[in-house]
């Protein structure tokens, strides 16, 4: 096995060598020593490090960022599977979600966790920014569910859910936009659409799955001037449900250059969506 380890990173530092050599950069060049310094602990992730900062000109710093979010999960599978560093940052960002519903299911006494299905996992799943009340109120009220059953847990969740995040409405929403950097496009009992202004309006009201509302370097990569975001909230949508909101980033041409549904699972067809709202 370490002779193994030894090969990969060996072969990593080859990948990263030839990345600089086809784009005719130096082995002394300073960001290469940085990002070398930077990994000295990791070396094997210098073939994909080097390629997204050399190749894709990735900010050092946002490299940094992945790096030190990186270094919080066990990474499953091969770094070289990763295309973009965007997709590696996704990833730890779905790993530490998916951190949160288990720590939440796990507050759950063992009889009342059998009833945990799917439904239940997606509805905490899109709620994770109330996970810590979720667990002191099912580490003290969870027993009963060993009891009152399946139907029960997932009714008495979402009501719980709503009664801590106020109810999924358009009153509710708008109350959470005030003194943000936001415009409102269109509103109605059944949908509400807003321009959203900078990375803080991003963070305070952007779904956690979404990487333009968790990382500052993210933002400026899908707002740069040329695009503008948009998040939309469907009222007709159960907050479980991950087609309650979209984020949008659409072009100064009005073409839909990304969406993506509360979840970040893209948004397939999103001009026939968007024509549906």
């Amino acid at each position: 096995m370490e002779a193994l380890n030894k090969y990969k990173v060996f072969e990593n530092l080859q990948q990263a060598k030839k990345t600089l050599r086809d784009l005719h950069i130096e082995e002394t060049n300073p960001n290469f020593i940085k990002l070398k310094t930077m990994l000295a602990n990791n070396m094997g992730y210098m073939g994909k490090f080097t390629e997204w900062l050399f190749k894709d000109r990735e900010e050092f710093s946002q490299l940094q960022e992945i790096y030190t979010e990186l270094q919080k999960i066990n990474l499953d599978k091969p770094i070289a599977e990763f295309k973009k560093a965007e997709d590696l940052y996704d990833y730890i960002q779905s790993k530490g979600i998916g951190s949160k519903v288990n720590q939440v299911i796990k507050a759950l006494p063992s009889r009342a966790r059998e009833y945990v299905n799917d439904e239940l996992k997606q509805l905490i799943q899109l709620n994770t920014e109330h996970a810590d009340l979720l667990i002191d109120f099912y580490s003290k009220k969870g027993g009963k569910y060993s009891k009152l059953g399946q139907a029960a847990l997932l009714k008495d969740t979402r009501a719980f859910l709503e009664n801590a995040m106020g109810e999924f409405n358009l009153e509710t929403i708008k109350k959470t936009l005030s003194g943000l950097n936001i415009e409102i496009v269109y509103e109605s009992p059944e949908l509400l659409m807003v321009s959203v202004g900078d990375y803080d309006a991003s963070c305070k009201i952007g779904s956690r799955h979404w990487c333009l509302a968790t990382s500052k370097h993210m933002w400026d990569n899908y707002v740069d001037g040329t695009t503008k975001q948009y998040f939309i909230w469907d009222f007709t949508k159960d907050i479980s449900n991950k087609e309650h909101m979209i984020g949008a980033t659409i072009g100064l041409n009005n073409k839909i250059k990304n969406a993506h549904w509360a979840d970040d699972s893209r948004v397939n067809n999103p001009e026939q969506v968007f024509a549906d709202l």
